[in-house]
């Protein structure tokens, strides 16, 4: 049930994500010094510290399938990072694009995911 702690851990930085980028992007006022700030983040905690736990023997046995989906995952977290600083930038408010256009079609999208990969016996 540890994953239950993690999952807590998610929605407590994603509740918090908007607001605080969206500070940060008024204060910069400019949303790609935003998103370079985002980058370096996601470098920071994304880069150095999977490859510091990992050492080098965990550098290893990497499945191509397995490299594709997660990059695409990557992505995907990165152009909704562009998508929710462009939202802030066009007159949108963290309350409004956090709840209403991130955590309610993100919820949908991956129950549809589910409902797929469970068809095909993935799941």
């Amino acid at each position: 049930m540890m994953w239950v702690l993690f999952a807590i851990g998610a929605a407590l930085c994603w509740g918090f994500y908007g607001p605080i980028l969206g500070k940060g992007q008024a204060l910069l006022q400019n949303p790609l010094k935003a998103l370079l700030c985002v980058g370096g983040a996601y470098f920071l905690m994304g880069v150095l510290v999977p490859l510091g736990a990992l050492g080098p023997s965990g550098l290893t046995k990497f499945t191509q399938a397995g490299v594709v989906n997660a990059s695409i995952g990557g992505a995907l977290g990165a152009l909704g990072a562009i998508c929710i600083i462009y939202a802030f930038r066009n007159g949108g408010t963290p309350t409004y694009v956090m709840a209403a256009g991130v955590w309610r079609r993100a919820s949908h999208h991956y129950a549809l995911y589910l409902v797929h990969q469970s068809t095909e016996g993935k799941y």
